[in-house]
């Protein structure tokens, strides 16, 4: 079980519980433990680890003991965020009636989790095994306690011995499994290595930059920042588009892509709504479906600021929406099998992409992106 440094906001820790083979030391687990995660004990050596809108884990383990150890420490985690959530609760309600002037007192306070839940430990168990003549073959347990912590501005692990490094994969990671950070402006937290990026961009004056998302990088700078991330070794490199260019490489490797929670009904409509109207546009899009929502309004922001300079940099809203749209959109095998329709589908999720980063725009920054 592993405690996430940056938090889950407002004074609440975040824990996500990490499994893998010791042999291969392939990650076979990499899930978040929330209030409201369900760690349900079926039998001695059997358990199933359940989070709402997740597919749900099995466990089998080698003996009761181990199950129950293992039952303990996520029950005591579970238990504790359940705790938070309750006095958070209380806490807020007990404001807003004494803000109604009601003068209600709230016997509760936030409880920190951080002070709550014991020291877990976070180890490998390593079997080696061991021969003798007169005793036959056993098996060893050497436990190896160390202290991992998540650094938020890193977006990576710290603390993980060598060949766990691939615990810090970032790309090509379910939406729901990546750490993500607590964003104002944003109903569910952002990934954490996109924040990590954008940041990047902005040190180092990306939406200035000519051409920026839109210019290719050298593959091999791109592959090597790329294989750094993934490993949390990233700190820096000499070209700017390598970062603006692995920002789209993260949203192509995702496993169900941005757009893919949205209907091609609704595609289809804001692609071709006539009269175009950026508060029309803006009324759809803040109907999306969460954490899809969120996510996308985080894109739209990132590709406003780029906007915002396109006097400089010439990548307008358009140009914007055609280099990203390819990104987000899978389309269908039955479509890819007839070239015009493919063809027509692209041009429709780019059609949507342009008007929703337009509708945006106006929205956030009253700028006439010259939608039609």
């Amino acid at each position: 079980v592993f405690k996430d440094a940056s938090g889950g906001g407002a004074g609440v820790a975040s824990f996500r519980m990490v499994a893998w083979l010791p042999d291969t030391t392939e990650v076979i687990l990499n899930s978040n433990l929330l209030s409201t995660s369900a760690w349900n004990c079926n039998a001695g050596d059997f358990a199933e680890l359940v989070n709402p809108n997740e597919k749900i884990y099995g466990f089998y383990f080698p003996d009761d003991q181990t199950a129950s150890e293992t039952a303990e420490a996520v029950l005591a985690v579970t238990a504790d965020l359940k705790t938070t959530a309750m006095c958070r609760a209380k806490s807020v309600l007990a404001a807003a009636v004494e803000a109604q002037g009601l003068g209600v007192q709230s016997q509760s306070s936030v409880v920190d989790v951080s002070d709550q839940v014991s020291k877990l430990k976070i180890g490998s168990s390593n079997y080696s095994s061991t021969k003798s003549s007169t005793e036959g073959t056993g098996a060893s347990l050497t436990e190896h306690a160390l202290h991992v912590t998540y650094n938020e501005e890193r977006a990576c692990y710290e603390g993980l011995p060598e060949e766990w490094k691939h615990i810090n994969q970032q790309f090509g990671v379910p939406l729901s499994q990546v750490p993500k950070s607590v964003l104002p402006g944003y109903q569910e937290r952002i990934p954490s290595v996109l924040l990590m990026m954008q940041r990047f961009l902005v040190a180092h004056d990306g939406k200035e930059q000519v051409g920026i998302f839109r210019l290719a990088p050298d593959a091999d700078d791109c592959q090597h920042a790329k294989k750094q991330i993934n490993c949390g070794d990233f700190t820096t490199t000499q070209d700017v588009n390598v970062v603006a260019n692995l920002i789209k490489v993260w949203f192509r490797e995702m496993p169900i892509k941005l757009y893919m929670d949205i209907p091609e009904a609704t595609i289809y409509q804001v692609a071709e709504m006539q009269p175009y109207t950026s508060e029309g546009v803006a009324e759809v899009y803040a109907a999306f479906p969460e954490p899809s929502r969120s996510l996308i309004l985080w894109l739209l922001d990132l590709m406003c600021d780029v906007v915002l300079h396109e006097a400089t940099n010439k990548m307008g809203a358009k140009n914007m929406a055609i280099v990203f749209s390819p990104n987000l959109y899978e389309i269908s095998q039955n479509k890819m099998d007839n070239p015009m329709a493919a063809m027509t589908m692209s041009q429709k999720v780019a059609d949507f992409t342009t008007r929703l980063l337009g509708a945006r725009l106006m929205e956030k920054h009253g700028y006439d992106a010259k939608i039609q």
